[in-house]
């Protein structure tokens, strides 16, 4: 059955602040408290997400949920091995070959406390977290440091380390660093070892959507949780949607994601924020809509206008100049759902993609037409398709006719 869920993703503009949440202030204090100490050949933010193999390993067992929750977000090619044991130089290599296999870069966690003063267990670690730096990039996570990196010191090391506190904050803004989801602008209060003094710390930018408390960006948690759930709980118990996906970013943070209801109204299977969805027309939505909508708002749109008040390209031949923006926008001005516009670049299959119809012209024949696509790119074919397609600047004029010509149903319906 087709699935009737849909994703809800709104840019919030303007301050709605209304009071603090009790979590904000543990926020604020490890965005404060988060640092990176070395970022050696900028291997941080990571790249290449849809191919590259992250594992990770908590070197001291800890649990570490919001780290690899976060994690996750990003990319879902993220693999937590088992802890790693005491294990001799030769085993230690073997350990690590194995791991520069299986993964690109390698994550290596651990609580500063559980090792400070207690050299032993770290030693019979450390062979392998070199064995791991000299086969491939390291980026080492300290939580809560205060003095241990003087004593483990094979985590300066690393190609990139940061520290963080270890609260579920903390563990979150440490996992955005990796992503590039979360400036770094901040450095150490004190000193955490010789190679570390006070002021150590280095930049990166935000270059990707990161993940915070509404307050962080002037919003109020509370109004946001109850006004969103009010208004979806509505479209779902009066059944215009069986469930829905609601995303909300401002300033660059996900500050608000939620499902709700169920992919089908047999409700045989829960709506997840994890869901993936064949997003299809959502141009219309986030782009067209939301200028009529301002427009509208402003009292400088007409719904009821016909196409032409707006759009002067179908004043003339054209069977849709007197079609009202509110019946388009609606889904009922008798428009053909689609017009395979590709049919009319191939030399093979005729002049006329609006008729929806095959027309060849002759078989096997598949070069493009002229003022179509182009195999190199040139002043006329400047319109990058992929590598290895361009288009021609004037197509979309080819388009406008396709859509001028094309009939309309002979009847109204949704």
């Amino acid at each position: 059955m087709r699935i009737l869920c849909f994703l809800l993703t709104f840019l919030i503009s303007g301050s709605v602040l209304q009071a603090q949440s009790a979590a904000f202030p543990s926020y604020q204090l490890a965005r404060q408290s988060t640092v990176i100490l070395k970022n050696a050949d900028r291997q941080l933010p990571l790249d290449g997400l849809d191919t590259l193999r992250i594992g990770v390993v908590s070197l001291s067992g800890d649990p570490i949920p919001a780290f690899l929750e976060t994690m996750t977000k990003y990319t879902p090619n993220v693999s937590r091995t088992a802890t790693v044991v005491r294990m001799g130089s030769s085993a230690a290599k073997d350990w690590a070959q194995e791991q520069a296999d299986a993964f690109d870069v390698f994550v290596v966690i651990v609580r500063d406390e559980t090792y400070r003063g207690r050299p032993l267990p770290y030693m019979y670690k450390r062979a392998s977290i070199e064995a791991l730096t000299e086969r491939m990039p390291v980026i080492s996570v300290v939580f809560d440091p205060q003095q241990g990196l003087e004593e483990m010191t094979v985590f300066g090391e690393s190609q990139a380390l940061i520290v963080a506190p270890y609260n579920e904050y903390g563990q979150s803004l440490a996992a955005q660093l990796l992503f590039g989801g979360s400036q770094a602008d901040n450095r150490l209060t004190e000193a955490l070892s010789t190679n570390f003094p006070a002021g150590s710390g280095q930049s990166l930018d935000h270059v990707r959507l990161g993940y915070a408390p509404p307050e962080a960006v002037d919003m109020d948690s509370q109004l946001l949780r109850d006004s969103i759930a009010a208004i979806v709980r509505e479209g779902i118990d009066s059944m215009a949607y069986p469930g829905a996906q609601v995303l909300v970013a401002r300033r660059g943070q996900v500050i608000y994601h939620q499902a709700f209801g169920y992919h089908t109204y047999e409700g045989d299977r829960p709506v997840k924020t994890t869901d993936i969805y064949d997003l299809a027309s959502v141009t219309k939505v986030s782009s067209a809509l939301a200028a009529i909508m301002r427009w509208y708002g402003e009292g400088s749109f007409d719904l009821d206008a016909p196409l032409t008040t707006y759009f002067d390209g179908f004043r003339r031949r054209s069977n849709k100049d007197e079609l009202s923006y509110r019946q388009m926008l609606a889904h009922n001005a008798r428009l053909r759902p689609w017009i395979p516009y590709w049919q009319g670049t191939l030399k093979g299959h005729g002049r006329y993609p609006w008729r929806n119809r095959w027309d060849p012209v002759r078989t096997n024949d598949y070069r493009f037409r002229r003022k179509t696509f182009a195999l190199e790119p040139d002043e006329e074919y400047s319109v990058r398709v992929t590598d290895s397609l361009w288009l021609h600047q004037e197509y979309k004029e080819k388009i406008y006719k396709a859509i001028r010509k094309s009939p309309l149903n002979e009847e109204p319906g949704y």
